[in-house]
């Protein structure tokens, strides 16, 4: 399972994810945190998938197989539906399966609900965001509570940024998703980092690099140690390349960096894609990887729930980065770090 979350604004749509995919067996329950469960169906259509990943992906193929011609977002969402009307969906519970669906068919983005044992509906909601998968009873409410109110903030100030939010709210899931409550999530079959991939009324589109830095404070010994994930789309958004300095299985109480990087692809993205990938592709693709920006977006959050006071971040078009691709953090770098812990030791000191 997962837990997939979709947040609308006038003209904008974003579907977020997490990485984790499970199943079981009559010994144990297996899980992983490499999966990739969002894309483009098709011009004018964007998902995030849950459920049966296997009967998810079986339709997703099908959908792209008939969907082969250049047409308008309106013609390619009529053909959907006659699509989704004869499709032969298995109505038995173990292969059930959801995707949240982003149309622009109308000229603005619509968020839609396919459920394999119920059909295609509009969602009904009036708080600007919608959910499914296993992950719903722990983080809508972390959604709601933690996430809405400061996304809220963050758009009344700054209404011409409304499409940075999605970066944010990543920053929010991956500062828990990737420190203390790594293994409560899990245990609802969510994990790993989260990404997305958004529409506006003319287009659809993957995210751009994110790099995302989790700190953690020894305030007795007055030492901090941070740790950085790097996301990033390749292959035209077929692919997501993960880059990881960070403790080995989610150890926080060890100040231990480790590198490791790894490639996710799917089908449902890629349908030609080929049982095995070379290292010629896999170095071709880390040659691209270095074409692109270091990031877009660098998000600052702490490991510690005691110790999350703020959440602070840097966007650039320009290059001008406050972590360097030699991972170097520049003055404001450390200062958006240690403002969070000054705030933690004056706190710490009132009470």
């Amino acid at each position: 399972m997962t837990y997939i979350a979709a947040f609308k604004n006038p003209g904008f749509a974003s579907i977020i994810s997490d990485m984790r995919v499970t199943w079981s067996s009559k010994e144990q329950k297996c899980g992983y945190n490499t999966a990739l469960k969002t894309g483009i169906l098709f011009c004018g259509c964007i998902f995030g998938l849950s459920g049966n990943l296997v009967r998810g992906r079986e339709f997703i193929l099908a959908v792209k197989a008939e969907l082969t011609k250049p047409m308008t977002p309106a013609e390619s969402w009529y053909k959907f539906n006659q699509i989704v009307s004869n499709y032969n969906f298995r109505k038995c519970k173990n292969d059930h399966f959801q995707a949240i669906l982003s149309t622009r068919a109308s000229g603005t983005p619509e968020l839609l609900l396919l459920d394999s044992m119920q059909g295609l509906h509009p969602f009904e909601f009036d708080h600007g965001w919608v959910s499914i998968g296993s992950g719903k009873p722990f983080l809508d409410k972390f959604v709601t509570e933690r996430c809405i109110p400061e996304i809220k903030k963050f758009i009344e100030k700054h209404s011409h940024l409304a499409t940075i939010y999605p970066y944010i709210l990543c920053l929010k899931f991956i500062e828990i998703s990737e420190s203390f409550e790594r293994k409560h999530l899990e245990k609802f079959d969510v994990g790993g980092l989260f990404h997305f991939i958004y529409q506006t009324d003319m287009l659809d589109a993957t995210q751009d690099p994110a790099l995302y830095v989790l700190s953690a404070a020894d305030l007795e010994n007055k030492t901090v140690y941070t740790w950085l994930y790097r996301i990033c789309r390749v292959h035209n958004g077929k692919g997501l390349l993960v880059d990881k300095w960070a403790p080995s299985d989610g150890d926080y109480d060890k100040p231990v960096m480790q590198n490791k990087r790894f490639m996710s692809f799917d089908s449902i993205t890629w349908p030609e894609m080929p049982q095995s990938l070379n290292e010629s592709f896999k170095n071709h693709i880390i040659d691209k990887v270095e074409e692109q920006p270091w990031y877009f977006f660098c998000g600052f959050g702490f490991t510690n729930p005691t110790h999350r006071k703020t959440h602070a971040f840097h966007f650039t078009t320009k290059g001008d980065f406050i972590i360097s691709k030699n991972l170097k953090l520049d003055p404001r770098a450390k200062q958006i770090i240690a403002n969070n812990f000054e705030k933690v030791i004056k706190t710490e000191e009132r009470s």
